[in-house]
């Protein structure tokens, strides 16, 4: 698994698979202030130098950081990535990926609002699932993340996270990890608001 759950609440970071200048300032300057247990390399058209990618992989984990690739199996196993998110996953998916990757690895799922499909995987050996997304709102989010996080031990992360306010209130009811929107890193003060959300779940993990 990612991490170990307990009761608090982590930065999970979904980046553009070709990182910026900004993005890459911006996740310097909140690891700085606070632990990130995850970043995920967002799918992309684009191809990806396999050097840079992998450097990019192997300074990360460096730091105790864990690295995913979505979607695409072979490039996590080109760059030496610590596992995949499949998205709107489904069980011949995982089941292909998890034979792939094999069981030390992290396959985590997002499953849209499908709560089945969610306890399925979860079942099948997903090590976390995800909720959140298009066309799912921040209320049904929420409400499923709450009955999530009551009845499973299998961790649970909340998708595009809007700001810090969100993710605290996430927080509560239950989320393991948070993922900001990817309209974050379109923004002039990324890291800024990136530091609100870290202090927000900080702030939930003292008041639990």
């Amino acid at each position: 698994m990612m991490v170990t759950p307990a009761p608090q609440c982590q930065l999970y970071l979904k980046l553009p698979r070709q990182l910026s200048r900004e993005v890459a300032a911006a996740l310097e300057q909140t690891n700085a202030s606070t632990e990130i247990a995850c970043v995920l390399l967002a799918e992309s058209d684009a191809a990806l130098d396999l050097a840079e990618g992998s450097e990019f992989v192997r300074r990360t984990q460096e730091h105790g950081i864990a690295v995913l690739v979505e979607n695409q199996v072979e490039l996590a196993l080109s760059l030496g990535a610590d596992g995949v998110h499949l998205a709107d996953a489904e069980e011949s998916t995982y089941a292909q990926a998890r034979a792939r990757l094999g069981n030390a690895a992290i396959l985590g799922v997002s499953c849209g609002e499908n709560r089945h499909a969610a306890m399925t995987l979860a079942e099948l050996g997903a090590d976390y699932i995800a909720f959140g997304g298009p066309p799912l709102d921040s209320e049904r989010r929420a409400e499923l993340i709450a009955w999530w996080s009551e009845i499973f031990s299998v961790p649970c992360v909340a998708l595009d996270v809007e700001d810090a306010e969100e993710a605290a209130r996430l927080a509560k009811l239950g989320a393991d990890f948070v993922v900001p929107s990817e309209s974050l890193w379109l923004t002039k003060d990324a890291a800024s608001k990136l530091s609100e959300i870290a202090a927000s779940l900080a702030q939930a993990r003292s008041a639990a």
